[in-house]
């Protein structure tokens, strides 16, 4: 039998071990977690930098002026089926790298004959043709990269395809990645 005083000690002793290790493992977890921030904190300022960048673009090239009819008039198709334009887009799409997989929540949609605000540009051209919006909504990991390959693939097909505008809904939960809407808007000669 060990004495009352060794008992005390040895129990004194694994009571500091015990506190000892959950120092430890409370610093180890810290610092890991600290870590994990500082990495995760500096790919969100990179891509608030990288969507500025695309902003500012956009802003720069705001008032360009659009092509008169004319010169749009080889470009714009005179039949237009609703499903013969959702196949391009999502072949397009397909050639830009862009799929229907899990946890991508691919959505294409078209809304047919919008109206512009009198005093736009855009207004005279609805005027002309039948203007039709499609908006493109998936979810992604590189959201550069992907928006730019899909604009450069619309950009490089006979079709006119012009960019209206591009969204970024990042997302607060770490599962759930990021969405991009992308809008553009084509035409078609009146019947």
């Amino acid at each position: 039998m060990l004495s009352k005083r060794l008992n005390d000690i040895i129990f004194i002793a694994i009571i500091v071990l015990v506190l000892i290790g959950i120092v430890i493992a409370r610093f180890m977890v810290l610092s890991t977690m600290d870590g994990r921030i500082e990495e995760i904190e500096a790919e969100n300022q990179q891509l608030e930098n990288e969507i500025a960048a695309d902003i500012s673009l956009v802003e720069e090239y705001r008032y360009e002026n659009i092509p008169t009819a004319s010169e749009l008039a080889r470009f714009i198709p005179s039949h237009y089926s609703r499903n013969t334009l959702m196949y391009f887009v999502f072949a397009q799409l397909e050639l830009a790298g862009i799929r229907d997989e899990s946890g991508r929540e691919l959505r294409v949609e078209i809304q047919e004959d919008i109206s512009y605000p009198s005093e736009s540009r855009f207004n005279e051209l609805s005027n002309r043709f039948s203007a039709n919006r499609i908006e493109i909504r998936f979810n992604t990991s590189e959201p550069i990269d992907e928006i730019d390959n899909v604009i450069e693939q619309l950009y490089g097909v006979d079709q006119v395809f012009l960019l209206q505008n591009v969204r970024y809904e990042a997302s607060e939960s770490e599962q759930v990645a990021p969405r991009v809407v992308i809008n553009f808007v084509t035409f078609y000669n009146l019947d």
